[in-house]
């Protein structure tokens, strides 16, 4: 069996020699310096010996030098095995001491195994040019030399002591920055494990301190609820290198379940991918939330119990104000009939203005109690043929007043998602308005089109009537309001309040411009 003697200080190395070269049916004597090393070896002599070059008592170079001058181990082939080489002097050292070959760490198991067993077979490896004669340095190089290593090697320490110094320093920040925030924080490697985490982090996930949890995956804290979902938007997370806003309940060993906001964000270290994770208590917000909709179900329950009070109401304004205003009506009819012959102009024209204003008293009633209903109905949103739609509404007018000259322009292909018989309100609302409001022009102006403006359709309902003051834009569109004399232009006021609850309800807008004597264009939307 061949006989190998390992030189080395550092535990580490010794170990992982003596494995690989057991491993290979060596059989391995150690020793932690230079002199043991040499007093093992002239008792024992091996087959070879692999010396590391920093050593306490007696360091590689010396033992080196011993070895050659030794009668019995200088044929004995002799390897240093080292990291500190950074000086080609190191090389011409070595080749002065007869060494047989230089060895630089760290090397691949196989590679070494096959320098040391050339080194046996007695091969000249490229690195060293062995000398029949090897004139051996004096002691007092060597000691220079080793002084001149040494302050290298201290130098090399400081340097090493201060950049662990920084290290230190860096965690120490990143330690209490982590701490001192309200905010939990961890670090999740790819399989959802953590490395690390704050204290509140730690408080979250129903722990007491990080050595509960680390290592440990955080799905054994996540509510058996959220558990599946969790997993997938760690995959997410790695997969698009981040997740947002995402609501987890987590749960502690006694069952108590908070929920968390995570923030988490995919960053690359030396060691592979990590998952750096916000985690926010949102207990608060959810308790907020929960009241929240508690109240809105509070005041939907009053909303609805109003409304069937209002129902009641307005049958009862139908009811009890049409019945009085019929008998003005009709006792005003029976007074300008019967007593025709008795009454003087100015008597008839005053009966005839009390049935006037009784009529539109009753428009009115009618006109509110639509209004009314347009609210509480039922929505059926389908898909509805505008252009068809507007075409029949000018149509009817058309009919009703055949005289009128009355350029129509209404855009082909004007379809959308709407409630038919809501949105037909809207239409015969707009373009009534358009009608009448241009009806003391010689040749009107009428057009129903769409535009676009923020990716969004918007349609329009333009004419060249009579127009308004912009100073009124929102005045128009609430109940009664009027800019224009009844007697000009008849009308109850109700018809735009009409337009603005329908379109609300289809979740869009309206609004108007207008110049006085220029007409008018009102704009609206179908959805948000």
């Amino acid at each position: 069996m061949k006989k190998i003697l390992v030189a080395d200080d550092d535990e580490n190395n010794i170990s992982y020699l003596e494995t690989l070269f057991a491993s290979q049916g060596f059989h391995v004597t150690t020793a932690d310096n230079g002199a043991k090393a040499l007093e093992a070896a002239r008792k024992d002599p091996p087959d070879i010996i692999i010396s590391d070059i920093l050593m306490p008592v007696m360091d590689g170079f010396m033992l080196c030098r011993e070895w050659k001058k030794d009668s019995r181990l200088k044929n004995i082939p002799f390897v240093f095995y080292t990291a500190t080489y950074t000086d080609p002097k190191d090389e011409k050292l070595a080749r002065d001491l007869g060494a047989d070959l230089f060895i630089i760490k760290p090397q691949e198991p196989d590679v070494l195994l096959d320098m040391v067993q050339k080194a046996m077979a007695d091969s000249k490896p490229e690195i060293i040019e062995k000398t029949p004669e090897v004139e051996i340095p004096e002691e007092a190089v060597l000691k220079e030399y080793n002084e001149t290593l040494f302050r290298k090697l201290e130098k090399k320490i400081h340097e090493l002591e201060t950049a662990n110094q920084t290290i230190k320093e860096s965690e120490t920040k990143y330690r209490s920055l982590i701490e001192t925030t309200n905010t939990g924080f961890a670090i999740i490697d790819v399989e959802g494990k953590v490395r690390d985490a704050n204290e509140e982090y730690i408080r979250l996930s129903g722990h007491n301190i990080l050595g509960q949890i680390i290592g440990r995956k955080i799905t054994e804290w996540t509510a058996e609820h959220d558990r599946a979902r969790n997993a997938e938007e760690i995959e997410l997370c790695l997969k698009q290198g981040f997740v947002r806003n995402l609501e987890i309940d987590y749960v502690d060993k006694n069952g108590r379940v908070t929920p968390i906001e995570i923030n988490a964000t995919v960053v690359e270290t030396t060691g592979g991918k990590v998952i750096m994770t916000l985690c926010r208590d949102i207990s608060k917000r959810r308790k907020a939330e929960d009241e929240i909709r508690h109240l809105n179900e509070v005041l939907e329950q009053r909303v609805r119990e109003r409304t069937i009070e209002l129902e009641a109401f307005s049958y009862s304004v139908s009811h009890d104000l049409r019945a009085p205003l019929r008998s003005i009506d009709g006792f005003s009819q029976a007074l300008l009939e019967d007593y025709e012959d008795k009454l003087d102009a100015q008597g008839k024209d005053y009966l005839t203005r009390i049935r006037t204003s009784t009529r539109l008293m009753a428009e009115l009633i009618e006109d509110l109690l639509k209004l009314s209903g347009i609210t509480r109905t039922d929505m059926d949103i389908v898909p509805v043929n505008l252009t068809r739609m507007a075409r029949s509404i000018i149509d009817e007018l058309q009919k009703l007043h055949p005289q009128r000259i009355v350029n129509i322009k209404v855009a082909g292909s004007l379809e959308d998602s709407a409630d038919p018989r809501l949105i037909r309100i809207v239409l015969e609302n707009l373009l009534g308005n358009a009608w009448k409001f241009t009806g003391k022009k010689t040749v009107a102006e009428i057009e129903f089109g769409s535009t676009e403006k923020d990716h969004q359709k918007v349609y329009f309902i333009r004419d060249n009537g009579v127009g308004f003051d912009m100073e009124y834009a929102e005045r128009i569109f609430a109940p009664f309001q009027r800019l224009h004399n009844v007697d000009e232009y008849p009308g109850t006021g109700i018809g735009l309040a009409t337009v603005r609850r329908i379109i609300n309800r289809h979740g869009g807008t309206v609004r108007a411009e207008g110049l006085p004597g220029h007409g008018a264009t009102f704009y609206f939307t179908l959805q948000k």
